[in-house]
């Protein structure tokens, strides 16, 4: 394939670090709710304004994993990392597959659970190997990636013969009895599709870049109509069910109603690359600040353990009793407001112990 820039040539698009952090929020909020109360509506949200607005919120981005999914997609080729930060990010995935499945399934024989981690890792492990060997099969899976997220795969389930194992990992699964999350088909095109963006932004020139990502009036108007039209689907997502319900409820949307909402990502995706916009969040210390944080930085560290947090969270709220106190409320708003502020100072601390323990352990 074409020869790319190298990474140092990626200048940090704050825009995107800023869609990052805000999906993150409604997902941690989700985390709480499917691993603690794991019910179809949080009722505690009815006993607090902030919890309400928090959960309001959160609803109102539930499609927020499959924006993060995109732009991790779109930034891991747009860095254009090297062979061994490649290895490293397939070797945390792992790890990551690892810590969940024991943390849903614990010991038992079917150890391992089909979720984002192993997504991510088959999605990009496919792109790198087809970007790196031939530009005709990059192209390809470019192109099966968008169409992929036109098809409603749940659909077919009564017609594909496969066992009930290969069927939630695929996609096929009968909600009524199988969760099928993040199954691969419709959404690994979302990976590639994602993958296809980072790597167009990569190779265009940086001298050019101003240029050609300039939004122009016919351009906006373009986008005046898909973002009208979708506007038209507004909702489905707001109410999914939580707990057992998400899964079925959000990954199975009608792929009309899908992009819908997801072509508001792809704006604000396009938007943060615009030179003025990227200009005017490079020039203010909040936006600097944002892509700074340990949790732009080290994304899936701070993810996982926000999810490990989560289950210490349910761990005490259940064993110490306060659920059954006047405390119970004013505890929750806490966590629903907090969870993300000390998910970034618990990433800080873990860095800096990994960095501490690698001095110690590399030879001088």
């Amino acid at each position: 394939m074409t020869n790319a820039p190298s990474q140092n040539s990626c200048q940090r698009i704050h825009g995107f670090d800023l869609i990052r952090l805000i999906s993150f929020f409604a997902i941690a909020t989700f985390h709480v709710s499917l691993i603690h109360y794991y019910t179809r509506d949080i009722d505690i949200a009815s006993e607090s304004i902030i919890i309400r607005a928090v959960e309001q919120f959160a609803r109102a981005l539930a499609f927020s994993g499959f924006t993060i999914i995109f732009l991790t997609s779109i930034l891991t080729a747009y860095s254009g990392s090297s062979l061994t930060k490649r290895i490293n990010l397939f070797a945390f995935l792992l790890v990551g597959w690892v810590i969940f499945s024991y943390l849903i399934s614990g010991l038992r024989s079917e150890f391992f659970v089909w979720d984002i981690y192993p997504l991510i890792f088959v999605g990009i492990l496919i792109m790198s190997i087809a970007e790196k060997f031939s530009y005709k099969l990059f192209l390809g899976f470019s192109a099966i990636g968008f169409a992929l997220l036109w098809i409603p795969f749940w659909e077919f389930r009564e017609v594909v013969n496969l066992s009930t194992d290969w069927k939630v990992v695929l996609g096929f699964a009968d909600c009524e009895k199988d969760i099928s999350e993040w199954p691969v088909l419709p959404w690994i095109g979302l990976i590639w599709f994602g993958y296809t963006v980072g790597y167009l932004l990569r190779i265009t020139p940086k001298e050019k870049r101003g240029q050609f990502f300039q939004l122009r009036p016919k351009e906006a108007a373009v986008w005046l109509v898909f973002l009208t039209l979708g506007a038209s689907q507004w909702g489905t997502f707001f109410n999914v069910g939580l707990g057992e319900f998400f899964a079925c409820d959000a990954y199975r949307q009608p792929p009309v109603k899908f992009w819908g909402h997801f072509i508001y990502v792809i704006f604000a995706i396009r938007i943060s690359i615009e030179p003025r916009v990227q200009a005017f969040l490079a020039s203010q210390k909040l936006f600097r600040s944002i892509s700074g944080l340990a949790i732009s930085r080290k994304f899936w560290l701070a993810y996982l353990l926000n999810y490990l947090f989560a289950h210490v969270i349910s761990w005490c709220l259940r064993t110490s009793g306060v659920e059954s106190t006047d405390w119970n409320v004013p505890v929750i708003a806490f966590i629903a407001v907090f969870f993300l502020p000390m998910t970034e100072v618990l990433t800080r601390a873990v860095i800096f112990i990994a960095l501490k323990l690698k001095k110690i352990i590399t030879p001088q």
